[in-house]
């Protein structure tokens, strides 16, 4: 016999044991006449009540009458207690022969429920001991209790089982996904490098200012960085705004720099940022450093704790157009989607939308 057959053949004598055990326990009180159960819950009572004072100037029929009913509450609760422990060991009990969960709780209510009602019709036999067959409502209500505590730690389980296995996968795949980002960087950085250096010149003829345009961007961990961009608009454009936040975006905007941003070209330089190790190719797109609501939005997903991407998923599901809180939630998504088919498909769909020029937003949206 395998180990997995032995433990599932050890849990199945547990749960029997566990069983008896129980029924043994109610058997046994079963068995005890209301007297002797009275008397020993009321002289608790009676305890409790003389500690905490709550009887004070109330007569001797008041005291007996509120200890009479604080009895009732105790044996109902009792009741209660009892049965959701017997619906958390049936429940694990069926669950070692059936696997359809829909069947394991049917089998297990069935079970416990039968036993309340036979524990109920014994108990009318027994002199002196009372019954009410009210108490089997208390009883399945305890099971059903049980029943579904075993199920959400069941379901609590094996979601940190699932969160767990997706970390160790997702904590493979990034290192992967650096060595794959840093090598396709470099190739393209050799077979773009003409395009690269016909554009740097067309920029210098254009207008007055450098080639390259930095900004100050948020990367991993919320650290900052330098993003590099091919410069598109004047030197006399206000900073750390973005496009769409411009009023009149084509008062700066150079002529190169139409061209280049309606074909996303000026993104070309962030080859250099992601073989820097700043970025990666797919991931969400890099904030400003003074975006603090999209930071903050992004901080509910755990998008900041990964790089930050030349393309993203937000990006391809609308870009500019989208308001912070569907931006940094289509951000959250990337993070739980994160593997490589994923990001082939983010890469489509971005040559897509450029050829499109889908989700582009310049100058400030109008109401």
């Amino acid at each position: 016999m395998d180990k997995t057959k032995k433990l599932i053949l050890g849990k199945k004598i547990l749960f029997t044991i566990l069983l008896l055990l129980w029924m043994g326990l109610i058997f046994y009180f079963s068995h005890q006449p209301s007297e002797v159960s009275s008397k020993t819950s009321g002289g608790a009572i009676e305890f409790i009540l003389k500690i905490t004072n709550i009887t004070e100037g109330m007569s001797e029929q008041e005291k007996i009458e509120l200890i009479d009913s604080m009895q009732h509450i105790v044996r109902k609760l009792a009741h209660f207690t009892i049965y959701l422990i017997g619906g958390v060991i049936i429940y694990g009990l069926v669950f070692q022969y059936e696997k359809n969960s829909k069947k394991i709780i049917f089998y297990s209510l069935l079970i416990g429920i039968l036993y309340a009602i036979s524990d109920e019709i014994h108990q009318y036999f027994i002199p002196g001991r009372s019954n009410e067959i009210k108490d089997v409502l208390i009883d399945s209500l305890g099971l059903l209790t049980g029943i579904i505590f075993v199920n959400i730690v069941i379901f609590l389980t094996k979601t940190k089982m699932k969160r767990d296995e997706i970390m160790v996968k997702r904590k493979k795949y990034i290192i992967i996904k650096s060595i794959l980002d840093k090598l396709l960087a470099l190739i393209a950085l050799i077979i773009l490098s003409p395009i690269m250096l016909i554009i740097a010149l067309l920029i210098k003829i254009d207008s007055r200012g450098p080639v390259f345009f930095k900004q100050k961007r948020v990367k991993k961990n919320k650290e900052y960085f330098n993003i590099l961009k091919y410069r598109t608009m004047k030197i006399d454009t206000p900073k750390d705004t973005p496009t769409h936040l411009l009023k009149d975006p084509d008062m700066y905007i150079t002529r190169v720099g139409k061209v280049l941003r309606k074909t996303s070209l000026d993104e070309l330089p962030q080859i250099i940022n992601i073989l820097k190790g700043e970025m990666s190719i797919v991931g969400p797109r890099p904030a400003l450093w003074n975006q603090d609501d999209l930071i903050a939005e992004r901080d509910k997903y755990g998008a900041n704790d990964i790089k930050p991407g030349l393309t993203g998923w937000a990006q391809v599901n609308g870009r500019d157009e989208l308001e912070i809180p569907v931006k940094a939630k289509f951000d959250g998504e990337y993070v739980e989607k994160m593997s490589f088919f994923f990001d082939i498909k983010v890469l489509f769909k971005t040559v897509a939308k450029v050829i499109k020029h889908d989700g582009v937003v310049e100058g400030e949206k109008k109401e």
